[in-house]
């Protein structure tokens, strides 16, 4: 009877995790999107009401955001989405240069054609996503590139430090793809891909610096992000404007309608 009752207790907690997990990932997507926007608060209310949960999960779920640094929490502010600056974005390729140059090494040395295959098809799908000008799809490609480098170094340590930052970029890409071209980002990952697979360390670890370091570093991620906020703020305003005097009539509302809020100071 006592196993009984711990093993339900057990699968119970595992459902819960698995549970905190999805919401990680609800709230990851509404960013990638640019629903939510760096720099905008967060209330649990509103996220409890829009997904259709209790608090807790979310609650959780923002406290592990946290520790991977997408979100922030400033004391007697609130809670908000990490904002992006060229600093921001200068000190992220920093670390994933350093990250993805020890793992191409690697990985290298040892001929692992895993590697090439995996990059050629990811590249391959970029190819199609950039088609069909499915930009959401390519930010997450994008990132899975440079995840596919980090797993085949054969360091665990890279891979646990790489999961870490994923979130981070996979928010980055998202908003950059507002602003770039899909055609030039396959491009970028083609030549990349041609130099990793000649299979010379240098030269692939020197192609690899100048796609990262270089990358996103010509958009303005500050004024991309106040142009989509304006946007979103006009398209929240025109979905409420009235059509008809029946609007004279007073009515309860029902709930406030998201608009986007301005960065915290």
């Amino acid at each position: 009877m006592l196993l009984s009752k711990t093993t339900s207790r057990v699968s119970s907690d595992f459902q819960a995790k698995t549970f905190v997990d999805q919401v990680v990932d609800a709230l990851l997507k509404r960013a990638l999107q640019g629903i939510i926007l760096p720099g905008e608060r967060l209330y649990e209310a509103d996220l409890s009401r829009d997904l259709g949960i209790s608090r807790a999960p979310i609650r959780e779920a923002l406290r592990i955001l946290e520790g991977q640094g997408v979100i922030e929490s400033i004391p007697y502010r609130g809670t908000r989405l990490a904002p992006l600056s060229s600093e921001r974005i200068r000190h992220i390729n920093l670390v994933r240069f350093e990250l993805e140059r020890l793992a191409l090494g690697a990985a290298l040395s040892s001929v692992k054609r895993s590697m090439i295959h995996d990059l050629e098809g990811n590249v391959k799908a970029m190819s199609m996503a950039a088609d069909h000008d499915e930009r959401l799809t390519l930010a997450k490609l994008d990132t899975e590139f440079h995840g596919i480098i980090c797993s085949h170094g054969g360091n665990p340590v890279i891979g646990a430090m790489w999961a870490i930052l994923r979130p981070q970029l996979l928010i980055v890409f998202g908003v950059s793809m507002f602003a770039k071209d899909p055609s030039d980002l396959v491009k970028e990952h083609v030549s990349l891909l041609t130099a990793i697979g000649d299979k010379s360390a240098e030269k692939a670890i020197e192609a690899l610096r100048g796609h990262i370091l270089r990358d996103n570093m010509e958009i303005d991620f500050e004024v991309l992000v106040q142009q989509r906020r304006a946007e979103a703020n006009r398209l929240s305003d025109a979905q409420h404007m009235p059509n008809s005097p029946s609007h004279l009539v007073s009515r309860r509302p029902r709930g406030r309608p998201r608009r986007v809020q301005s960065p915290v100071e």
